[in-house]
């Protein structure tokens, strides 16, 4: 049984292969976000089949869990994401049919989901695919008969919170005479997904949970892979953002009938590309020639985020990244003196003093805004002339005569 919280389980040998009879194999997929700016759907979904491919592997699994946020936002009919989302959920529904897979899907965080995986549903009836779906909006026990397993689900954010989300569940166990259930899936956090110094943020209470489900809980939420005992965050199925390096991908369980058991995580090999860049201290042809090494081997779409001083000649000349390639996608990331920036917002922070804004204080306001920001002396130069355009007085408020 694995136990180190922050590392990943070893992949399985490729020789194991599983039955459906006699044992329970299922595969976990969160935090898909299709609809991302970041991550177009046809990369998400190119991944998905990837991952679930129609295959003597993909059909010995019992059931496929997809445990929230399956979408990122609210989608319109004409987004260009549509059309790749519609083609996967159908062929998935499709798959499932054919190899007898249940799919159940979890609805996650409302602003994310808002209720737009009943498309799963839709999908399935007009077609009359007919595949064995769950879709899973409110706190529920599902009971799979053929494999003769009660499965709790726990959807993001219900009323009341983590306490009474738990008092409820302890409710429906005892309703259904239940004093546990086999498995749970689940979309929220509990308090070892957060750093120690994060105290605020309501949380799911682990070991009432690990007391209440005989064996795995995977949930989602969380961007980044995670174990305590035998709760699994399996971490989001591909990347998003800066900051997420580590391996993307889901999760697989393996319920031999003698109570053994083993999980595997499947890693997403074409997961997005986000790299950050380190410019500091380095000179404009010392950043170029970084830029130049730092693209070799990145897919297409890939992002790289490029921190420097914030007055530093590259972010003037962002141009020059694009020529090198123009296939990625550069963004800026200037660093200042985060000491200096602090020390205002500390000194302010229990004291609001008004400030009045009159024809004769403004373009001085700005400029020190400006100013604030780093700007360069071209920079600063340019700002007066623009701002003398507008405001005759800006001249002798730079230069503090107010006559």
């Amino acid at each position: 049984m694995l136990q180190a919280p922050t590392t990943l389980p070893e992949t399985a040998p490729t020789s194991i292969h599983y039955h459906k009879n006699g044992g329970l194999y299922y595969a976990v997929i969160s935090d898909i976000h299709l609809g991302h700016n970041k991550n177009p759907a046809r990369r998400i979904v190119a991944n998905l089949f990837k991952a679930l491919p129609d295959n003597a592997e993909t059909a010995s699994l019992d059931i496929i869990f997809l445990a929230g946020d399956v979408f990122d936002d609210v989608l319109l009919f004409n987004d260009e994401d549509i059309f790749d989302i519609k083609s996967w959920v159908r062929e998935l529904l499709y798959l499932c049919k054919k190899y007898n897979i249940e799919l159940v899907v979890l609805e996650g965080t409302p602003g994310h989901d808002r209720k737009q995986s009943q498309y799963f549903v839709m999908e399935n009836d007009i077609n009359q695919i007919g595949a064995k779906l769950r879709y899973v909006t409110e706190l529920a026990i599902e009971y799979f008969e053929h494999l003769d397993i009660h499965v709790l689900f726990v959807p993001d954010e219900l009323a009341g919170g983590p306490e009474a989300t738990l008092r409820s569940v302890k409710d429906l166990m005892r309703a259904k005479g239940l004093e546990k259930v086999d498995h749970a899936i689940m979309h929220g956090l509990f308090k070892f997904q957060l750093p120690n110094h994060v105290d605020n943020v309501a949380t799911h209470d682990a070991e009432e949970y690990l007391q209440l489900v005989k064996h795995n809980i995977f949930i989602g939420h969380d961007h980044t892979y995670k174990q305590f005992d035998r709760i699994y965050v399996q971490g989001s199925f591909d990347r998003l953002g800066q900051g997420y390096e580590t391996p993307k991908g889901h999760m697989r369980a393996k319920h031999q009938p003698d109570g053994s058991w083993e999980i595997r995580f499947i890693e997403n090999e074409g997961a997005m590309r986000f790299v950050t860049m380190n410019a500091m201290g380095k000179t404009l042809e010392e950043t170029l020639a970084l830029a130049k090494a730092t693209v070799v081997g990145l897919p297409d779409d890939s992002h790289i985020r490029v921190r420097a001083d914030s007055n530093h000649p590259i972010f003037t000349n962002m141009d020059s990244l694009l020529r090198i390639d123009p296939f990625v996608k550069w963004t800026k990331d200037p660093q200042r003196d985060k000491d200096k920036a602090l020390a205002p917002l500390v000194e302010t922070h229990t004291k609001y003093v008004p400030i009045t804004i009159t024809v004769g204080n403004i373009a001085g306001l700005i400029l020190e805004k400006i100013a604030n920001e780093g700007a360069t002396g071209a920079i600063m130069d340019a700002s007066i002339e623009l701002l003398e355009e507008l405001f005759p007085t800006t001249r002798r408020v730079e230069h503090g005569n107010n006559s």
